[in-house]
């Protein structure tokens, strides 16, 4: 019985050890997901508030990260990294919309 365990245990532990294969991506260009509702709701229904947005951008993003430099981004990259990040933060359309509001109001050109 020992002179199968012993074989059966080596075998084991190589197949455990050996390299599994990893996907390659290729390609970098994937379409950005396209969302069911809004990210913000209209501007008709309520006003931006940019010193709650303040109070919101620090509270949500500080939780995972430094806060980044507003200024050092422009309107159009920080509409990129909001559509990307503020999903993640759980913050309602409402509070995104404030967020939004502030971020854009104090980015750099």
């Amino acid at each position: 019985m020992r002179l199968l365990l012993f074989p059966l245990c080596i075998s084991l532990l190589f197949t455990a050890c050996h390299q599994k294969a990893t996907p390659t991506i290729t390609d970098r260009n994937a379409p950005r997901p396209v969302l069911e509702k809004k990210a913000y709701p209209p501007i008709a229904n309520i006003a931006a508030d940019t010193l709650k947005g303040h109070q919101l951008f620090q509270a949500a993003c500080n939780r995972c990260h430094a806060l980044p430099q507003i200024i050092n981004y422009n309107s159009k990259t920080w509409d990129g990294y909001l559509y990307t990040m503020l999903p993640r933060t759980k913050l309602n359309n409402e509070e995104a919309y404030h967020v939004r509001a502030y971020v854009l109001a104090t980015a750099g050109e």
